[in-house]
């Protein structure tokens, strides 16, 4: 009996093994020139879903793009890196204080590398607040990791763009 304990135990193990090998070595995917379009929508999708989120007041919404945890990092406007605290408290303090958003993404590039993304763009931005308006011309990056929940955003940097 313990013998043939010991085989079947042999022989699940080589067969996992074996499967995980494999899974490693699959297909020979070029991670620098491969479009992967399905992803490329993903996230497509998940970068209009920020804004829309913005639009609607909804930081609970805003939060779930986050990948928020010690390895979250954002650089704004030339201010000392945030963390997901900072970021988080920053954001919700923003929505709070918008009465409306209107947005243009121009030159938008989304780079998929597996399961990392690097997001470009250059944004056009008009914020309506109580107190009036103001318009914003930045370029920035955004960094999403593939996780079970989807694209998240692990990094932000958005700077003022001087070029329109």
């Amino acid at each position: 009996m313990k013998a043939k304990l010991t085989l079947t135990l042999i022989f699940l193990v080589g067969i996992l093994n074996f499967g995980c090998k494999q899974k490693l070595q699959e297909p020979n995917i070029d991670i620098v020139n491969e479009e992967f379009a399905e992803e490329q929508t993903k996230i497509e999708e998940v970068v209009y879903g920020i804004f829309t989120s913005i639009q609607d007041k909804d930081p609970e919404k805003l939060k779930s793009y986050h990948l928020y945890g010690p390895k979250f990092t954002a650089f704004a406007s030339g201010m000392p890196r945030q963390g997901s605290k900072e970021n988080e408290e920053s954001e919700k303090k923003t929505i709070n204080s918008i009465i409306s958003l209107d947005y243009n993404l121009k030159d938008l590039k989304i780079a998929v590398y597996g399961e990392v993304a690097i997001v470009t763009y250059h944004g056009d931005f008009e914020f309506t607040f109580e107190e009036g308006s103001q318009q914003m011309h930045t370029q920035t990056t955004l960094i999403f990791v593939e996780t079970e929940a989807g694209w998240k955003i692990a990094h932000e940097h958005s700077s003022p763009r001087l070029i329109n």
